[in-house]
C-alpha cells in the first residue's frame, strides 16, 4: 500500500499562510484602534484643560480677548474631538472586520486539519487491515504446509 497523501495539503498550507496574514492584519487594526482611542483621550484632555481655563477666566471676571480666544480654541477642539471619535469608530469597525476574517480563516484551517487527521487515521487503519490480511495468508500458508 502506498504512503499517505492528503490531496488538500496545498490548500491547507495556503490557508495557514492566509491565517498568518489575517493575524497580522488584525494586530495592525488593533494598534490603529488603540491609537485612535488615545487620540480621543488626548483631545478630551485638551478640551478639559482649555474649558477649565475659560471657566477660571469667567470666575475671575476676565471677559476679554483671551477668553474669546479660549472659547474659539474649545470650539476647534470640539470639532477635533468629533473627528477623532469618528476615526476611532472607523478603526473599531476595521478591527472587528479583521477579527471576523481571521476567525473565518482559522475555522477553515481547523476544518482542513481535522479532515487530514481523519484521513490519516483511515489510511493507518487500511494499512493495518492490509497487514492483517497478509499475516492471515502467511499463517494459512504456513499451517497448510505443516499438514
Amino acid at each position: 500500500m502506498r504512503s499517505f497523501h492528503f490531496p488538500l495539503e496545498r490548500v491547507l498550507e495556503f490557508q495557514k499562510k492566509r491565517k498568518k496574514w489575517a493575524e497580522v492584519k488584525q494586530q495592525q487594526a488593533a494598534l490603529a484602534r488603540r491609537a485612535a482611542e488615545q487620540a480621543v483621550a488626548l483631545v478630551k484632555e485638551q478640551v478639559k484643560v482649555r474649558a477649565d481655563f475659560v471657566a477660571e477666566q469667567l470666575r475671575l471676571g476676565n471677559v476679554s480677548a483671551s477668553w474669546f480666544a479660549g472659547h474659539q480654541q474649545i470650539e476647534k477642539l470640539s470639532n477635533d474631538l468629533k473627528a477623532a471619535e469618528h476615526r476611532a469608530r472607523k478603526a473599531a469597525e476595521l478591527f472587528s472586520q479583521a477579527n471576523k476574517e481571521r476567525e473565518k480563516i482559522a475555522q477553515a484551517v481547523e476544518m482542513l486539519l481535522t479532515l487530514r487527521t481523519k484521513r490519516l487515521h483511515d489510511h493507518k487503519q487500511a494499512l493495518s487491515r492490509a497487514e492483517q490480511v497478509l499475516l492471515d495468508e502467511l499463517g494459512l500458508r504456513l499451517a497448510g504446509g505443516e499438514q
